[in-house]
């Protein structure tokens, strides 16, 4: 592993707040700091990231000092400069340092095409992928002529470097053209889009793992295709449940109905039997409970508490009478949700949510890019929100969810199945070969298993939790683990529960941290609960409500069914909508 250090201004940097956000173990430090070791003749055994206006700055005082660029930064084996806007006192700071003619050019805003040529070890899945970028305004294309030393491109936008390596005889020399940064305390309402954000943070992150240095590593990569809304009944609109499983069964994918417990007494012996012999492979988890409008963007905890509870228990008889099992996850009907309903969330039973929007359907408040980096957004109320992606994304998009060691959750509905299997077959195979080593599994067994390990240079562990319940398992033993999970709801009354016995805790700034030694190839079983947990009376809906749920979802069922499934019919109900808008 290798010690990074940043070339820190007053007033901080976009970089040192993206490195926090990652996670990434470094040391901060004053130019003039970063610069004595190379005067003092230390050898490079370091990695550096620094600005292009330190850069300048570095060059000037070189002159000062009638030493060379490379001499006051040979104490670094690999070096950074980020962000890199080529101004005029820039590039040729930069083409003294590399030994070559650089010109630096603005990206036009055809959106060329961005290619990743580095090795899988730096760039992960992002190897040898094609894709478009937007915004280009804020790239700059590297141009190198003349180079004194070996030169290559490790990402090319329109042909022309975005990032850009050149292999001196003192230190490995990175520039990232780019002239934003990842912005992780800007707010975001909808998940992460590659073609936006690449320049910005992927070429950091591949300079990271590059080097070496600490960083927090997933503990399992894993992926799951959800699909909403299908009973348990040998078809559902487009989509059949045996091809599913033939599907599933010849893949190795795992895949979840996002099952509607309204639906619990209306299910299939046959496609029971079949969920049976297949699980986990094809497994059922909560979606929702009525799955009507909106109806978990609840303005307080109650309503939604009575809701979790009226759906696990409609969830509970369908596993008592046919002894299927179910997920223990949460998919959010038309992706809506409040923070309330999170609140409500996080002391039941349910393990985490699985969803497409991430916005606070109430307030419509967003969240901080910086929680965009992490395995799951654990801002609302500490119960995790796992981000899921429509089929239809870019590769690149499911690439940056596997860079960043996040899940690669694939969402669906019948419609997808228009053409048979073959889609899904082809993006579970395009997936694999992004990732080679992705494991396909049933959502509970993937989010209990997701936690992120950082192995630092003191040899001490920090382990990073998401779940109320994880399963840990160490493939070497590690004296010291530092635990820390966001728990914004914790109180005195809480636990932490090792292998079923408490363990001492600490609260503070909204995270429970605590302090164990974890043997190797002993697993652990690591529960958080947060208490008192509410005793909730199970309210039985009116009958009006009754009602109203019956007819909605009967004719849902009917559009998915018939409707959707007859384009004269889909003609000429979308007719009949117009004449009625027309008219109204």
């Amino acid at each position: 592993m290798t010690q990074l250090v940043l070339a820190e201004t007053e007033n901080g940097c976009a970089v040192r707040r993206l490195l926090v956000a990652l996670g990434a173990a470094f040391t901060a430090l004053r130019l003039e700091d970063v610069l004595a070791g190379g005067r003092e003749g230390q050898v490079g055994a370091k990695a550096l990231i620094l600005s292009e206006d330190q850069l300048i700055i570095a060059s000037q005082i070189a002159r000062s000092q009638r030493s060379g660029l490379r001499k006051i930064l040979s104490a670094y084996c690999k070096v950074l400069i980020c962000p890199f806007a080529g101004t005029s006192d820039g590039v040729p700071a930069l083409e003294q340092l590399a030994g070559a003619h650089i010109e630096a050019t603005v990206a036009s805003g055809d959106a060329p095409e961005c290619v990743v040529h580095g090795t899988k070890e730096m760039c992960g899945p992002f190897c040898g992928l094609r894709f478009r970028l937007t915004g280009n305004a804020r790239d700059r294309l590297l141009t190198v002529r003349n180079a004194e030393h070996d030169t290559g491109f490790i990402v090319t936008l329109g042909g022309a470097g975005l990032f850009t390596r050149f292999a001196l005889p003192q230190f490995e020399l990175f520039v990232a053209s780019s002239t934003e940064v990842f912005d992780v305390a800007a707010e975001h309402r909808r998940n992460l889009d590659a073609a936006e954000c690449f320049s910005g943070l992927a070429p950091v992150v591949f300079f990271v793992r590059h080097c070496g240095t600490p960083l927090p590593q997933s503990s399992l990569r894993w992926g799951n295709w959800v699909i909403d809304d299908p009973n348990l009944t040998p078809h559902y609109g487009f989509l059949r449940i045996n091809d599913l499983a033939e599907a599933v069964s010849r893949t190795g994918a795992a895949a979840t109905i996002g099952f509607i417990p309204w639906n619990h007494r209306r299910t299939s012996a046959a496609v029971v039997k079949l969920f049976r012999s297949l699980w986990p492979r094809l497994s059922i988890c909560v979606h929702g409970c009525d799955h009507t409008q909106s109806e978990f963007s609840t303005a307080n905890v109650s309503d939604a508490a009575n809701l979790v509870a009226l759906a696990v228990n409609r969830m509970d008889w369908l596993r008592s009478e046919t002894s299927l099992p179910y997920e223990n996850v949460m998919v959010f009907p038309q992706g809506k949700f409040s923070e309330k309903a999170m609140c409500a969330l996080r002391p039941s039973q349910l393990l985490g949510a699985v969803n497409t929007e991430l916005s606070d359907a109430q307030t419509g408040q967003g969240i901080k890019g910086g929680e965009l980096l992490k395995s799951a957004i654990t801002s609302y109320a500490g119960f995790p929100l796992f981000m899921r992606r429509p089929a239809q994304e870019p590769a690149a998009n499911f690439a940056l969810d596997l860079l960043l060691g996040k899940p690669c959750l694939i969402v669906t509905h019948h419609e997808f199945f228009r053409d048979g299997m073959q889609p899904l077959v082809s993006l579970i195979e395009a997936l694999n070969h992004l990732e080679p080593e992705l494991a396909w599994s049933s959502l509970e067994t993937g989010i209990s298993k997701t936690y992120t390990v950082r192995k630092n240079l003191d040899n001490t562990t920090d382990v990073c939790l998401f779940s109320a319940r994880t399963n840990l398992a160490f493939d070497v033993p590690a004296e010291t683990v530092f635990f820390r999970k966001s728990e914004p709801m914790f109180d005195k009354d809480s636990q932490v529960i090792w292998n079923g016995q408490r363990v001492p805790w600490n609260g503070k700034n909204g995270e429970i941290t605590f302090v164990r030694s974890v043997p190797a190839a002993d697993p652990a079983t690591i529960e958080v609960r947060v208490l008192p947990v509410p005793e909730l009376r199970l309210v039985r809906p009116t009958l009006k409500r009754r009602l109203k749920v019956a007819a909605r979802r009967h004719l849902a069922e009917l559009r998915d069914n018939y409707i959707d499934r007859s384009p004269r019919i889909k003609a000429g109900v979308a007719a009949a909508r117009r004449f009625m808008a027309r008219a109204n």
